[in-house]
């Protein structure tokens, strides 16, 4: 039932790291944002934290700073207007890798992926842990 659904999940959080890339060729990468979804009774919710990620130009002198932005915007937007749901009998990191492909961002070739959502047990506020992990994950530029 959806009760219990709901219940299963209650105390986890999944994340996925958003990750800039700039070439396919090359096994380079930088974290420059984290995206967490957290299961409530009263409805899920999907949190965005991101860094500096215009200090990419300091080492990549050809990067396209205002596409980037524009990007990091679109992401941040379609999070605040789009809902993440639980589908039936599917596993919540898979639930949140779906979401985010089909509402977020699609999985292409681009610079900009997010990596495979992982599961962490929430015994905390949703705005502690996103800002605990947020600060681990991200901290090569804080």
């Amino acid at each position: 039932s959806k009760y219990l659904r709901i219940l299963f999940h209650k105390m986890k959080t999944v994340y996925s790291i958003l990750q800039f890339r700039k070439s396919l060729l090359k096994d380079e990468v930088f974290n420059i944002g984290i995206a967490f979804g957290f299961v409530h009774e009263k409805g899920n919710k999907v949190l965005f934290k991101c860094t500096d990620y215009m200090r990419l130009k300091d080492i990549y002198s050809g990067l396209n700073e205002q596409m980037l932005a524009t990007y990091m915007n679109s992401i941040q937007k379609r999070i605040a207007e789009s809902e993440f749901h639980l589908h039936e009998d599917t596993p919540l990191d898979k639930n949140f890798k779906l979401y985010l492909r089909k509402n977020i961002l699609l999985e292409d070739s681009t610079a900009l992926q997010f990596t495979t959502p992982k599961i962490i047990t929430n015994i905390e506020d949703d705005n502690v842990i996103t800002e605990k992990y947020s600060k681990e994950l991200l901290s090569f530029y804080n």
